[in-house]
């Protein structure tokens, strides 16, 4: 039997891409809840498989709450396969799309993406692609956890090369200057910041700064513009935050914010 029809028994698939695929599934012999990420050719190219395990070791350095765990990582040399846990999370996307959902709420999702970006850090880990699908929220539980760790980088810093805009790691809406490899700027931890103000613009305000289709319009905003402020109004809502709304704020924010969010140019990830 294959590796997939042996240990697991697959319930949904929740991704359909060229070189993999998602799938959610139960392990047979403890019936735990898994996702799988396997590649989706049953003969693929080193350098696939080599990506796919630098994405699990990268995952297993990192212990977090907010960081999706690690299971393992197996094969029967035909099929190659990451397994991560499987929480009930959906991505934030879908909360995006939903805008019913409170202001405080929202501002749990920010917090805890924050924290888990600056455990991210602590291990020299860039993530370089976050953005609203990376990030999946149990509403239930109220967990946050993030995910795909596939371009991430263990380094303090690297000097990308730019060819060509459709060619780009991360996703072009989220992606930072630097990263784009027209800044002559290194990337560092900061990248991960840049994504995740984009992504939370887009959680508060329903849309994202920069929405041009154009891969070389969304790299020269990325670049040279600034994005208008968003509205005032609450999403969904009937009008501005009321008092409610102020009142959830401050509650959420009551924890401590991460070193590195109070001083965004210090980080262990940096050298000196």
């Amino acid at each position: 039997m294959s590796l997939l029809n042996d240990q697991y028994e697959v319930d949904t698939r929740l991704y359909d891409g060229a070189r993999f695929e998602v799938l959610r599934a139960r392990r047979r012999e403890d019936d735990l809840p898994v996702i799988l990420k396997l590649l989706k050719e049953t003969q693929p190219s080193p350098e696939h498989i080599a990506r796919l395990r630098r994405e699990a070791e990268t995952m297993r350095s990192v212990e977090s709450p907010y960081v999706i765990r690690y299971h393992g990582f197996e094969t029967d040399q035909r099929r190659w396969v990451l397994v991560q846990e499987d929480f009930g999370g959906v991505p934030i996307a879908a909360m995006i799309r939903e805008p019913q959902h409170e202001l405080g709420a929202k501002l749990e999702v920010a917090i805890s993406l924050v924290r888990g970006i600056d455990d991210l850090h602590s291990k020299s880990v860039i993530h370089k692609d976050i953005n609203p699908t990376n990030v999946l929220w149990n509403v239930d539980s109220g967990e946050l956890k993030i995910i795909d760790f596939g371009i991430s980088t263990v380094l303090s810093q690297e000097n990308p090369d730019f060819f060509n805009a459709n060619w780009l790691e991360g996703t072009l809406a989220y992606i930072s200057p630097e990263q784009t490899g027209r800044t002559n700027a290194p990337v560092d931890y900061r990248t991960d910041y840049y994504s995740l103000g984009v992504t939370l613009y887009e959680l508060f305000s329903g849309e994202r700064p920069f929405t041009s289709t154009d891969p070389l319009e969304l790299v020269y905003a990325h670049i040279a513009k600034r994005p208008v402020p968003p509205p005032g109004e609450v999403p969904g809502g009937a009008g501005p935050a009321g008092r409610g709304d102020h009142e959830a704020a401050r509650e959420v924010a009551q924890g401590p914010l991460p070193e590195r969010l109070r001083h965004p140019l210090r980080s262990p990830a940096l050298p000196g």
